[in-house]
């Protein structure tokens, strides 16, 4: 349903639409903006006002939040094949059921599951998927 998302002052985000579509009305750019499950991701700064509202029916969505100045993250969209977890962290969001390959370990996600990959694990998608990626700022 419609409603405002909350603000965070000094954090980046990342909003990417993984099902259905959304619109994103704020006080300033990027917004407005309609959002569907194709589209790239989204960045902007936690402290904009934003308010959301499915568009046409239910929606689902990933939203990435990282301390700015600590770390930056990014959310990719994968087709399937391999996947690097260079990243700090990497989490593997199954928008349908996938298997991940995982050094030599085979994990089977059902749809709407995630996987923490440990960093410098290649990963090998059998289909979709979308990756976030997380690298921590040392210090």
């Amino acid at each position: 349903s419609a409603a405002p998302f909350s603000t965070f002052a000094g954090i980046d985000r990342t909003f990417l639409t993984v099902a259905g579509a959304v619109r994103l009305d704020g006080a300033q750019a990027p917004f407005p903006v309609a959002l569907g499950d194709t589209d790239s991701p989204l960045d902007f700064a936690g402290e904009i006002a934003v308010h959301g509202a499915p568009l046409g029916g239910q929606a689902l969505a990933l939203n990435l939040m990282v301390c700015r100045g600590k770390g930056s993250g990014v959310i990719v969209r994968h087709q399937g094949g391999m996947v690097a977890a260079e990243a700090s962290v990497l989490l593997v969001f199954a928008p349908v059921a996938v298997t991940l390959g995982v050094g030599a370990q085979a994990f089977a996600l059902s749809r709407h599951d995630t996987l923490f990959v440990a960093p410098g694990q290649q990963v090998r998608a059998s289909g979709p998927c979308v990756c976030v990626r997380v690298a921590v700022t040392p210090g």
